[in-house]
């Protein structure tokens, strides 16, 4: 049996003619939202989540949405690829995606800290800004919304789902 969803993001303005998907943001059974740029991330408020106090996991890409922005303007964009690792012992994690739009590529690299709530705060070497959740009784689900900086010129946005 398929595991409940716990983690939700959605994009809460429209960009580029695509109407807000906001998804579970603002249900009444979900912690208040974390925003940041167009996407917002929460989790279920009874989450069943029990932080692992060690070991780590590798996280699957299972979904995901991006706008990458350059001197063109504002393009939806493709997560073509992504790795997401916890070590719970260490109460870190480091990600990477690979994100195109119309043949540009943008490789968003970043880390953080988990808290014991399993929440998701990008560290002071991060290249990428990321907030997002850890889900489920086994902590084997996760997401996070980002924004990068890091390829000159191109700023990256977007939201990702992951599993393990």
């Amino acid at each position: 049996m398929a595991a409940v969803p716990e983690v939700f993001w959605g994009r809460w303005q429209a960009v580029l003619n695509r109407a807000p998907a906001i998804g579970r943001i603002g249900d009444a059974d979900v912690d208040i939202a974390t925003y940041y740029g167009p996407y917002a991330i929460t989790r279920l408020s009874n989450s069943a989540l029990v932080m692992p106090k060690e070991g780590t996991a590798a996280f699957r890409l299972m979904g995901g949405e991006a706008i990458m922005t350059n001197s063109d303007g504002d393009r939806f964009a493709t997560i073509d690829a992504g790795q997401l690792t916890m070590d719970f012992g260490k109460k870190t994690f480091a990600t990477s995606l690979v994100v195109n739009a119309d043949g540009d590529r943008a490789n968003v690299v970043g880390s953080g800290i988990m808290t014991d709530k399993g929440m998701l705060y990008e560290d002071r070497s991060s290249d990428t800004i990321i907030r997002g959740y850890l889900g489920g009784a086994n902590a084997d689900q996760a997401g996070y919304i980002f924004k990068n900086y890091a390829n000159p010129g191109v700023v990256v946005s977007g939201a990702t789902s992951w599993s393990r």
